[in-house]
């Protein structure tokens, strides 16, 4: 019975370890084409008015700043290691060797450091636009 325990808790680490680092990637990849659908379908609307012969508004030809994302990404990066922490802390998984699974906790450092960093741009692009203008 010792050997079944055993081979359903290496079983539970694999499937955990997997989730862990496909489930990001996962999310990326649908990002990364979400936001390539977006251009595209920029793109055509843009090419459609040319080739009806309008006048492009400059509004639509102009592209988005990454200052005005910059706070959106900070906060979603910082709420997803939030998450991500308090997921790890409060799953009651053990190790067969008595580790839990909340002393993985670091995982969450990466997503928080990055959502501050963004936030720190665009608290910094704030700044800078109100000193120029």
């Amino acid at each position: 019975m010792d050997n079944v325990n055993e081979l359903f808790v290496g079983l539970g680490m694999i499937v955990v370890t997997l989730v862990a680092i496909i489930g990001p990637v996962m999310v990326l990849l649908r990002l990364m084409r979400h936001q390539t659908r977006q251009k595209e379908q920029r793109y055509r609307f843009l090419l459609d008015l040319a080739d009806r012969h309008q006048v492009l508004p400059p509004e639509l030809l102009k592209e988005p700043t990454p200052t005005e994302a910059d706070r959106r990404r900070g906060l979603v990066l910082v709420s997803a290691a939030v998450g991500i922490w308090l997921s790890l802390q409060l799953l009651p998984l053990e190790y067969s060797e008595g580790h839990r699974l909340g002393e993985l906790w670091g995982l969450a450092c990466l997503p928080l450091m990055v959502g501050l960093g963004y936030l720190a741009s665009w608290w910094l692009g704030q700044r800078g636009q109100r000193a120029d203008g």
